[in-house]
């Protein structure tokens, strides 16, 4: 699986959103493919982010520990920034 950190590490910090119930949610790609397209939107926002591989069965625990739930982006689903990661970035 793979994720999106701020320097390949996730001590450093990883990327999350607020979810549709308002919880700060992990989004964690099986396909590296899948989370460098996703990185790629993001640094087109000024996100300057590392895509970064974790073992699956350390998922739950990692995200347990920070208290934040987390979504597993399958392969062949496209996932765009959401809208207010625009608007805050972008002013839109």
């Amino acid at each position: 699986m793979y994720a999106l950190t701020k320097d390949g590490t996730f001590e450093s910090g990883v990327y999350a959103i607020l979810g549709t119930d308002n919880m700060t949610t992990v989004q964690f790609f099986v396909h590296k493919d899948d989370a460098v397209g996703y990185n790629t939107q993001l640094e087109a926002l000024d996100q300057e982010l590392v895509v970064t591989e974790i073992e699956s069965d350390k998922i739950d625990k990692i995200c347990e520990m920070m208290g934040f739930a987390h979504v597993v982006i399958e392969p062949g689903h496209m996932v765009i920034p959401r809208v207010e990661i625009l608007q805050h970035e972008l002013g839109l």
